[in-house]
């Protein structure tokens, strides 16, 4: 028996040993792995349409696939995307089968990414996992003599209108027979049964799952979940449930509340009374002594496995308090679309985790954050490979997949930190775009935007409306939920909005958010009710004076739709006056909204071509194609022409037209491409630093104007607010009403009686904050009977009271001379 315990012990060692080999080849030899990668991609996938419409022809070179094939985004290869859920299963984007799709956090239209994957790619995914363990061993030895009480669970799947599943990835790696099949490792001992993993019902497979974590308390040498919020949920419901996990414990019966027939089997062989635990435990909890209640319920636990990069940061005080400061454990970076990496150093600060990339996993590509922003034809070519990206330097990731993306932009904004032999090591930064996020949601301004016009339409009865707005994302409640604070305008105060009212505006907001919010609120519960907090009268102009106190331009200030700055939430919550709760749940179902050619044939149902076809309101496949005719550009070149002609009506689409594009390939090389400001910006430092050749322009750069975008992570090129501050090399730089308002057009300008202003050009030209307005003021009360008109650059500037001298953020006092 110790002969046979030895062997196994000497052969866990030698695939230790072989999977940290594994590591160092593949991360020594970066540049020629991808070199290598991207030409078994291209080679499998020649005969894909995809590649076909790009004109690889058979073509396995770097410089030939980056000059034909365009970076893209899910929005560009989402019509393929949806040809393949619909049924169609020719070769369009991967030369293998698509066995399913794989649901993405991030969100099109308000529904989940479907990401494409294959077969052979769980088991790429199983040889990322496979390296975790053995890379930890180096830092924490003896992971073989206790367990893991992992918080793991599946979420809801669908299948497409052509029968294929949707599910998250972790799912699919859950239900596979990598996992449900897995042989004895004593590594990876779990005390949760796949039975308690794999019940649909989030509760009775946290009940289960946290029955079965007490009774192995004292073998448990590590817990964790994917997610840090997943765990302080698990503790969450810990809080809540002690009394009935209790109960079954001491009587080893399982609760009535858990009803799933697979799960109650397989309990039946792990219940057993256990009047002690049952005690203990509840001593534990009764006493409401939560901080440190981790390393209490469980004493020998060496770390915290859980992800608390990104968004999920925010959760470390609250896990530092439940667990007593027990490290926290980010062992990999993996996503829908492809698996990418692990952290070499899995006990370092979470501020300090970095992920170094494998080079085999997929072909990466990187889009510098300070140059590339807009890509052209001519910049595609030009994205950084894996082996040449620098250290200190952002990116956003662009990836190419066996299954079938290529140069697809993830959207995750990363930092390079090093290099582990000649493999980059990056951490991650963010997620582009993103607002708000509690758990795997993901909201954008324009998503917040569009709930907040969606709940202000209940107001409009009470003559209320939203004055402004801002949110924040509370994560110190268990789970964390939404804030929106709102400054409202009552214009009748005998009729304003009530409670109900108010609360009817939370759910209002939560079922215009996307579909993997409602999933977190609805099935997973990993989302509080949204909250609305009304603050008094005011409030944001005092958050303004605090952003002018700080440095911001009065006359480009725009409030933060998102705070995390606690001085700024700490002034709102100052202000509150009332706090409103979503009454109910929004409404969530694991179904798919129907194809996108169901939502097309809807929203155009009334445009003169299906008219034309008399599919007369039809929205199923079989009769589009029964009556829809194949075109090609010439068939609807008549109509297209109607509409540059003015003939706005639909001939086409049911809404208006906003621009045309145009496809000649030609014409898209010899034209200038649309940029914005990373694009340019090389250029412009070059001219700020004192390079006045003719750059940008053939006459000399007089000066610059300042804009009030300031882009990330960076400070602008000068204070906005102060109209004193030069380039490196001399030039002005200072925005463009400042610029105006010092010019001889302006100060020089001869009497128009049209533009009389009651403003003398010294008032204007005042260059503090409180001493102009106030004698613009005084001005415009002398002359009130003369005004015609009342202005300011932005509304915010009309109605600002920010100008009083003795508000606590400026501490200023000023007196006129009389």
């Amino acid at each position: 028996m110790a002969d046979e315990s030895a062997m196994k012990k000497e052969e866990e060692r030698e695939k230790f040993a072989a999977a940290l080999c594994f590591i160092e080849e593949v991360t020594t030899k970066c540049d020629e792995v991808q070199k290598r990668v991207l030409a078994e991609i291209l080679s499998q996938n020649a005969e894909t349409e995809y590649l076909k419409r790009h004109e690889l022809k058979g073509a396995t070179d770097r410089e030939t696939f980056k000059n034909k094939v365009p970076v893209v985004k899910y929005e560009d290869i989402q019509p393929d995307i949806q040809r393949i859920a619909s049924g169609d299963f020719s070769p369009i984007l991967c030369s293998q089968p698509i066995s399913e799709f794989l649901t993405s956090s991030g969100t099109s239209a308000g529904e989940r990414k479907l990401m494409p994957t294959i077969a052979e790619e769980m088991d790429r995914r199983q040889l990322l996992y496979s390296l975790l363990m053995p890379v930890m061993s180096l830092y924490m030895p003896e992971l073989d003599k206790g367990k893991a009480l992992y918080f793991l669970f599946i979420k809801a799947e669908t299948k497409t209108p052509g029968g294929l599943v949707a599910r998250p990835v972790l799912t699919s790696y859950y239900k596979s027979t990598h996992f449900k099949n897995r042989p004895f490792d004593p590594y990876n001992v779990y005390t949760s049964p796949n039975e308690a993993i794999l019940c649909p019902d989030s509760f009775q497979s946290m009940y289960a799952q946290m029955i079965c974590g007490l009774y192995d308390r004292l073998q448990v040498n590590r817990v964790g979940a994917v997610f840090a919020s997943g765990l302080l949920r698990a503790i969450r419901f810990l809080q809540l449930h002690y009394r009935d996990l209790c109960h079954d414990i001491s009587s080893g019966f399982l609760s009535q509340r858990i009803t799933d027939p697979a799960l109650r089997a397989r309990m039946a062989k792990i219940m057993r009374p256990d009047p002690d635990l049952a005690g203990f435990v509840e001593r534990e909890c009764r006493e409401e002594k939560w901080e440190g209640i981790i390393r209490r319920v469980w004493p020998h636990t060496k770390y915290l496995e859980v992800i608390v990069t990104g968004a999920m940061a925010q959760y470390i005080p609250t896990l530092d308090y439940y667990s007593g400061g027990l490290p926290k454990v980010c062992t990999m970076y993996a996503s829908s679309e492809c698996f990418f990496g692990l952290n070499l150093k899995p006990l370092s600060d979470p501020s300090e985790v970095c992920y170094t990339m494998l080079p085999n996993m997929g072909y990466f590509e990187f889009i510098p954050l300070d140059g590339l922003a807009h890509l052209t034809q001519d910049s595609m070519s030009r994205l950084v490979d894996l082996a040449d990206v620098e250290v200190g330097k952002e990116y956003e990731l662009v990836i190419t997949t066996r299954a079938g993306l290529y140069r697809y932009r993830v959207g995750d904004v990363l930092y390079v930190t090093g290099f582990h032999n000649s493999t980059p090591q990056f951490k991650f930064v963010r997620r582009k775009n993103v607002l708000l996020s509690i758990d795997s949601d993901k909201t954008d301004e324009l998503e917040l935007q569009k709930a907040i016009e969606n709940a202000s339409a209940l107001l409009r009865p009470f003559n209320t409306s939203i004055v402004e707005y801002t949110s924040y994302a509370d994560t110190k409640t268990i789970p964390g939920h939404y804030v929106i604070y709102w400054e409202l305008l009552i214009k009748d105060s005998m009729n304003g909005p009530g409670q109900d009212v108010l609360d009817r505006c939370c759910l209002e907001m939560e079922e215009a958010l996307n579909s993997v919010y409602r999933q977190c609120r609805v099935a997973d519960r990993s989302i509080g009710p949204l909250e609305i907090r009304v603050v008094k009268t005011g409030t944001f102009e005092e958050l303004m004076d605090y952003a002018i106190s700080r440095g911001a331009s009065i006359n480009q200030y725009k409030v933060p739709r998102c705070v995390s700055v606690m001085p700024i939430a700490e002034l709102l919550d100052s202000r509150v006056v009332s706090a409103h709760f979503s009454p109910s749940m929004p409404h969530w179902s694991p179904e798919r909204r129907e194809s996108v050619l169901v939502e097309i044939l809807s929203q155009n149902a009334e445009h003169e071509d299906l008219k034309r076809h008399r599919l007369k309101g039809a929205t199923d496949g079989e009769t589009f194609e029964n009556k829809v005719p194949v075109v090609n550009f010439e068939t609807t070149q008549p109509y297209i022409q109607w509409i540059p002609r003015g003939y706005f009506s639909s001939a086409l689409y049911a809404q208006p037209i906003s621009k045309f594009l145009t496809r000649d390939a030609q014409e898209q090389s010899t034209a200038v491409p649309v940029v914005n400001y990373e694009d340019v910006q090389p250029y412009i430092q070059r001219i700020a630093h004192g390079d006045f050749s003719p750059i940008l322009c053939s006459q000399p750069i007089s000066e610059f104007l300042v804009h009030a975008g300031v882009r990330q992570r960076k400070s602008p090129i000068c204070s906005i607010h102060k109209d004193r501050n030069k380039t490196p090399r001399g030039l002005m730089a200072r925005p463009l009403i400042a610029s105006y308002y010092k010019s001889p057009h302006f100060k020089n300008r001869p009497f128009d009686p049209y533009n009389s202003f009651t403003s003398p050009d010294e008032a204007i030209l005042c260059p503090d904050v409180f001493q102009p307005i106030y004698v613009h003021m005084i001005s415009g009360l002398y002359d009130r009977i003369a005004v015609l008109r009342l202005g300011s650059t932005f509304p915010s500037g009309l109605l600002s009271d920010c100008f009083k001298p003795n508000t606590p953020t400026f501490a200023m006092t000023y007196q006129l001379e009389p």
